[in-house]
């Protein structure tokens, strides 16, 4: 890794932790380059914004899940391929609970681009969850990937972001919706 490669590295890693302890709006440039130790001018040498970092910590902690979501379907094929995408997300937003609050509650609201990025992971997980049900030849895939999407969001927002309900809940919670909408073992 180079010089500048472990610099970026840095000031990502800070600003996910100025991030999570201030919210986005009241994050300065200055706070992430004085937590992580360098000047203004090396984070503009990476980022051309504060929006800039934090599209790519978005960015790069959605691909990090797509790649694990991916390898988690191959791992599991013709097993329950919905159960077990809800409960590694369960998972995977408790482990990114603090940067997906900033992002969710006061990000998307800054500016058309992150607005943009809030979507296309929206979309995304509608076309795995879709996906998944299509390649069980489910009646009305469509409908159930559509309610599954709206269970997600509503488990990320509400019950481990606002309520932090404890893991093992929301798993009972998963397989009941699934139950309850797909009316058959996905």
């Amino acid at each position: 890794m180079s010089q500048s490669e472990s610099t970026k590295n840095k000031i990502l890693q800070s600003a996910v932790k100025i991030f999570a302890e201030k919210g986005y709006w009241k994050t300065k440039v200055s706070d992430i380059v004085t937590n992580a130790g360098f000047s203004q001018g090396s984070f503009y040498n990476c980022f051309s914004s504060k929006e800039d970092c934090f599209k790519e910590i978005l960015l790069s902690t959605h691909n990090e899940t797509i790649q694990n979501i991916e390898a988690l379907l191959q791992s599991n094929k013709g097993k329950d391929n919905v159960s077990s995408l809800l409960k590694y997300l369960n998972r995977r937003f408790r482990e990114i609970k603090d940067i997906a609050k900033v992002f969710i509650y006061e990000a998307v609201t800054s500016s058309h681009e992150l607005r943009k990025i809030y979507q296309s992971f929206k979309t995304k997980n509608f076309e795995i969850v879709y996906m998944i049900l299509k390649e069980t030849d489910a009646e009305y895939a469509y409908e159930k990937a559509f309610l599954i999407s709206g269970f997600i969001k509503n488990m990320v927002e509400t019950l481990i972001i606002e309520e932090n309900v404890p893991v093992e809940k929301i798993d009972l919670m998963i397989e009941n919706i699934i139950k309850i909408i797909c009316k058959e073992s996905v």
